[in-house]
């Protein structure tokens, strides 16, 4: 990696902390410059603005996400055994990088609206897998254990994945997440996951 990859990937880091650890309101160049160990002006070389690095620091988060649920979802198995990876990958990209996994959670609505549009705030792998109304159930839950987690309210068991993927599976299988994501969803086959 080149010097001026490293400033770039070290500016998105600093990003990624503070907004993780302070939100977004406030948020200024010259802090993440210093934060990166390089200049306001090698900040302004790679991003137009706060914004820009914000846009393209969820943009990275998002696309990590993705990655790590389309790996689960092209493995073949049994509707309920491709749900379970496809949910545990969802946590597992969030504990790979707990700094940026905090920063996708609690900022992803920020910039997935009006102007800045990133797909909308479920990730899109997680929709292509199991269908539009499933996929924002099931981010719902899996986004508020996790959101537990990293805030300390709750220990990162197996028992609590468990019990959050088993609530998911359990709404899921129901059919009460019925529509025409059914007939082609990866994830719930036609006529088995009811």
């Amino acid at each position: 990696m080149g010097h001026r990859e490293f400033a770039r990937a070290a500016l998105l880091r600093a990003a990624l902390t503070a907004m993780a650890d302070r939100g977004l309101p406030g948020l200024r160049s010259q802090e993440i410059a210093e934060a990166a160990g390089v200049s306001v002006g090698t900040f302004y070389t790679h991003f137009a603005d706060v914004e820009e690095l914000t846009r393209v620091a969820l943009a990275q988060a998002a696309q990590a996400m993705d990655r790590f649920i389309r790996e689960a979802a092209e493995e073949d198995g049994e509707p309920r055994e491709r749900f379970s990876r496809i949910f545990r990958a969802v946590f597992r990209c969030v504990h790979s990088d707990s700094t940026q996994g905090r920063f996708f959670l609690l900022h992803q609505h920020a910039f997935c609206s009006g102007t800045h549009r990133c797909g909308g705030s479920v990730p899109p792998a997680l929709v292509e897998a199991l269908g539009s109304p499933c996929a924002g159930w099931v981010w719902g839950i899996a986004r508020e254990t996790l959101l537990g987690v990293l805030a300390g309210a709750v220990d990162a068991s197996p028992e609590l994945l468990i019990q959050a993927e088993e609530l998911s599976w359990t709404f899921i299988s129901s059919g009460r997440c019925a529509g025409p994501h059914r007939e082609t969803s990866s994830a719930c086959p036609p006529g088995q996951c009811r």
